[in-house]
């Protein structure tokens, strides 16, 4: 990471500009869109604020539908508010995004079997 750091709660605060000028950044960014988390078929209305408080619990219990429907949240969100801040580094800094990476990287039953 850019940030030379093995944990994010070592993370600094207010990293995010520096954050979103990142090649990692971009390609969470662009990734998102391309495997389809990112569409036009959900509303961005998942709550980020608790994901970002207990993202142990809420992404555990997430199914792949509701990942899909966190990133799609995530994503627009953060173009929202884009120049005022960064919610996908606040998702890293509270641990949410690290917990979904898990999830995608690691959890064979949010495979559907053919």
């Amino acid at each position: 990471m850019q940030f030379g750091v093995r944990a994010t709660s070592v993370l600094p605060q207010e990293g995010w500009e520096r954050f979103t000028e990142s090649r990692e950044y971009r390609l969470f960014i662009e990734g998102a869109y391309a495997c389809g988390f990112v569409c036009s078929d959900l509303r961005p209305n998942v709550d980020l604020n608790a994901v970002n408080q207990r993202p142990a619990e809420e992404m555990g219990r997430f199914d792949l539908k509701q990942l899909r429907h966190y990133v799609h949240t995530l994503i627009r969100s953060e173009r929202a508010s884009h120049g005022y801040g960064s919610l996908v580094w606040e998702a890293v800094l509270s641990g949410a995004l690290e917990r979904l990476l898990g999830r995608l990287a690691n959890d064979s039953g949010l495979l559907e079997p053919l």
